[in-house]
């Protein structure tokens, strides 16, 4: 039973929900409600994390600033107050969210949207972890030094916060392929061996937080 394999870091209860005919929040504060319960009852062995974007919604109405200027029926604070709940999560796609915008401004919504989650999660008293992030090379403008910067400036941020003991201390970038799979790219795929410059950037962030252990 996968309930019994030691392999397994975490559940996810499912990727990015959204319910923007409602957004108060309650149908999907009540699902996750349920669905928490629900894996917690079969199996409490392992983590359980949402799968959230990290957007904000109506219990703290302030924190919604952060949000890329609209709301999709989720609330990162109230969502992650459930019981069960091991680990709160984001992502951060700044060219699809805000696409129109230049790279400075995507880089600092960025920013932005990571540090306001750090100072949440931190209240919440439960770790962080950035999911997903990427640039896609579809964007306008891309370019694989772009992309380099954003994801450089996503793992100094994280490394900041790992070294000093805060709440986010991990990141998983979308996405990693291998040659030969040019049939499920989506522009945010990442081959090593075709992008050295990308792998160190990543070799470098791992090294970094492997160093603080």
């Amino acid at each position: 039973m996968y309930k019994d394999d030691p392999s397994i870091f975490a559940w996810e209860l499912i990727n990015e929900p959204r319910c923007q005919n409602d957004l108060s929040g309650r149908i999907l504060q009540n699902w996750i409600t349920e669905m928490t319960n629900n894996v917690k009852s079969i199996d409490n062995k392992h983590l359980l994390e949402i799968g959230l974007e990290g957007f904000y919604g109506e219990s703290v109405p302030e924190r919604k600033q952060f949000n890329p200027g609209y709301e999709v029926g989720t609330d990162f604070i109230s969502n992650n107050k459930i019981q069960g709940v091991d680990f709160a999560n984001i992502h951060a796609y700044p060219d699809q969210w805000i696409s129109g915008s230049n790279d400075e401004a995507q880089l600092k919504f960025t920013k932005n949207w990571l540090e306001s989650h750090i100072q949440d999660a931190t209240a919440l008293g439960k770790p962080l972890m950035f999911t997903e992030f990427g640039k896609s090379s579809h964007s306008s403008g891309y370019n694989v030094s772009v992309r380099d910067s954003f994801l450089r400036t996503i793992y100094d941020a994280i490394y900041a916060s790992a070294r000093a003991g805060g709440a986010c201390a991990g990141g998983l970038f979308w996405q990693v392929m291998a040659q030969g799979m040019e049939g499920w790219s989506d522009g945010y795929e990442v081959v090593f061996s075709q992008c050295p410059s990308t792998a160190s950037v990543i070799q470098q962030q791992s090294r970094r937080i492997a160093g603080l252990n």
